[in-house]
């Protein structure tokens, strides 16, 4: 029997949920009986799968927000996933806090990466080969700041290829690699999943692992490339939390999948890292820029009205909100940048480098007093004690509104339908709360809370009639009574 290898890619993430004023997760509507949904869907999802031995079958990436979760309230479950690497290097990267890295600066696209191998490389002990970007959207520029840092492979849907039409796959042989040329002689690999053949494992309830295995395996290889040749992989990504949270009992589908029914059947699991030990690729491919896997029309999800994020049972609901905000925080992102650079540029010897690696201190990797002697200049280092302890407070604030300036970017406050949900209001909570740090360190300076709500008045919500304006100055009061 001619083996054949299979790899299912899960991408286990989920947003930062904690109210940034309290530290605290709230009660989240619809999480029941957990207090939210990171309890409930570890309990449906993250959990059985670790217990299954899945993690060990599949590729997967485990977003940094949610991992930092796990490590204060699932520590358990997040040291089986973490153990599930040991054996077979089959964990990739991910962009730090699931930004669209395609509308964001190329300062910001550095940090996501580096912020998000950082993160990787403290939590699995080695570099990553591979790098998840958040809702596989992508541009030259996304995959050239990949492979910059140091990045071999990516993944991306084959509707991102360049003339191709969306959600088409067809003319891509999704069972092999594929380079992507980039500037100055760079080169990225790329692997295209099969949608198809994602559907069936992710969102068809109703077939069996053996059906998978026996029906759907062959059909992928028959129908779409003729005949099984050596060498040929079959593909599937998606969110991992349909194995188990989205459709109940699919995690025992992908144990019996992995463990029994593929191999019984001639197909071998494999990750994406032993994919590319085994198969270099050799055919060159253009992609598309400003594409996703999850909108069929560019990037226009996350940056303006788009019917992909429609409501189909409250079809007057829009998203024209998304551009103002968008905007809005982009000023504000300038703002806080430029009281960064004049602020530090005297007591830190590199400000970019110094920004970087500022995600060890915040996340508690690295002490603040020996971050500072890497960091600090020869006027920070050499200042009196009582000095240099005023300094290091204030460039500590501006490293704090400096990464709440990056959470508010992140993808899902503008993945939905109205401004109004849970998703937006906390990228405007993270923006409050890196203008709060950012009036820490620098009180001398004036406020950008009235330029910030002026720019959001431009936005509202149909469904409460709230403006932008409105949410924010609703949150900045609560900041104000919370961190007086």
């Amino acid at each position: 029997m001619l083996r054949i290898p299979f790899c299912q890619h899960a991408h286990f993430y989920q947003p930062p949920r904690e109210d940034p004023f309290t530290g605290v997760i709230p009660q989240e509507l619809g999480a029941e009986p957990y207090h939210n949904f990171n309890e409930k869907i570890t309990a449906e999802c993250y959990r059985p799968n670790a217990e299954m031995g899945n993690f060990e079958r599949i590729s997967f990436n485990i977003g940094p927000t949610l991992a930092l979760w796990m490590e204060k309230f699932a520590p358990e479950t997040l040291d089986m996933i973490v153990s599930a690497d040991k054996t077979r290097a089959n964990a990739v990267a991910q962009v730090y806090n699931h930004t669209i890295l395609p509308l964001a600066s190329a300062a910001d696209k550095e940090i996501q990466i580096h912020w998000g191998i950082t993160d990787f490389s403290r939590r699995f002990g080695r570099w990553p080969q591979g790098m998840w970007l958040a809702e596989t959207a992508a541009d030259i520029p996304t995959l050239d700041a990949l492979a910059k840092a140091g990045i071999a492979y990516t993944v991306l849907a084959p509707w991102q290829v360049a003339g191709s039409a969306p959600r088409n796959s067809s003319g891509l042989d999704t069972t092999k690699p594929y380079v992507v040329d980039l500037p100055e002689n760079r080169s990225i690999t790329v692997f295209f999943f099969d949608p198809n053949f994602s559907v069936a494992l992710h969102r068809t309830s109703h077939l069996t692992a053996k059906q998978i295995a026996q029906e759907i395996f062959p059909m992928r290889l028959d129908n779409a490339w003729f005949s099984p040749r050596n060498g040929q992989t079959l593909f599937a990504a998606g969110d991992g939390e349909y194995f188990g949270h989205h459709i109940p009992g699919r995690d025992a589908l992908l144990r019996d999948l992995t463990l029994t029914e593929g191999p019984a059947a001639g197909y071998d699991p494999i990750s994406l890292n032993e994919w590319l030990d085994r198969v270099k690729p050799q055919d060159a491919i253009e992609i598309k820029n400003f594409t996703a896997w999850s909108c069929e029309h560019g990037l226009d999800r996350w940056s303006r009205d788009c019917e992909c994020a429609r409501d189909a049972f409250l079809p007057a609901i829009n998203g024209n909100w998304k551009g103002p905000l968008r905007m809005a925080m982009n000023r504000l992102a300038e703002r806080i940048d430029a009281v960064y650079a004049t602020q530090s540029f005297r007591w830190l010897r590199n400000t970019h480098e110094a920004r970087l690696a500022s995600i060890g201190p915040l996340r508690g990797w690295l002490d603040w007093d020996q971050f500072f002697i890497e960091q600090g200049s020869d006027d920070l280092l050499r200042s009196p004690e009582s000095l240099r302890a005023v300094i290091q407070e204030k460039l500590r604030r501006l490293f704090q509104a400096l990464y709440y300036r990056q959470l508010m970017f992140t993808s899902c406050g503008f993945f939905f339908e109205d401004l109004s949900r849970i998703e937006p209001v906390n990228n405007i909570r993270y923006a409050a709360m890196a203008m709060k740090s950012t009036i820490g360190a620098a009180p001398e300076l004036p406020s950008f809370a009235d330029a910030f709500a002026t720019d959001l008045a431009e936005c509202y919500s149909v469904r409460t009639g709230q403006t932008g304006a409105e949410l924010f100055l609703r949150e900045w009061d609560r900041a104000e009574q919370l961190l007086a």
